[in-house]
């Protein structure tokens, strides 16, 4: 049984690329500074190990990766360990901000060196590593569609997909929120909201 499932906010779609802003660019640069702590030519088998070994630093869903957010989270077995909750739609738009990211922060930790075949071999990694399929997640089988009854298939799906879990929480928006809409029709029980992206 799973300890936590974490739901990103459907109701401010601005709130939810900013979260997913700052859990990829922070998830690609530690894949980076790995890649780098190898040498020049790494070992892929022994990085390939290491993130075996090191999993929770290698998530891009691991907010304890990240200082502001670790630091408002009341609950630290939760940041310790959960599984992250997308809808397809919010799938398939964290894809696009982690491409939107790759490219400019591999330049940008290259910006000194002249060898291209490193760039390509990083360039590789980075895309190995850092895409959506590559990620422990539970996907809810929702598209965007017709926003007047998205929330409402949106919740369908959670009732329907999610196995019980000792806790869920929902990391919600300051403004627009669909948090207590969601709380108050779920038949998930125990839902909490989590302001720590705010």
């Amino acid at each position: 049984m799973v300890g936590y499932y974490v739901l990103y906010d459907t109701g401010n779609n601005q709130f939810f690329l900013d979260t997913m802003t700052t859990l990829c660019s922070t998830y690609v640069e530690n894949l980076i500074d790995l890649y780098s702590a190898y040498g020049t030519w790494p070992d892929m088998t022994r990085i390939k190990q290491h993130i075996e070994i090191n999993k929770d630093r290698y998530d891009p869903f691991n907010c304890a990766m990240v200082p502001f957010a670790a630091a408002k989270c009341p609950d630290r077995r939760c940041r310790a360990r959960h599984t992250p909750v997308l809808a397809t739609d919010q799938v398939a738009e964290m894809g696009n901000v982690m491409n939107d990211l790759k490219r400019p922060l591999i330049l940008a930790s290259f910006k000194q060196k002249k060898d291209k075949a490193q760039l390509l071999r990083l360039q590789s990694f980075i895309e190995h590593y850092a895409t959506p399929t590559a990620f422990d997640m539970e996907e809810l089988k929702v598209g965007r569609g017709d926003p007047l009854t998205y929330l409402d298939r949106y919740i369908e799906a959670a009732d329907d997909q999610l196995p019980h879990a000792d806790n869920y929480r929902y990391i919600r928006s300051a403004a627009d929120s669909d948090f207590q809409e969601f709380a108050n029709r779920t038949k998930l029980q125990s839902v909490q909201p989590c302001d720590a992206f705010q």
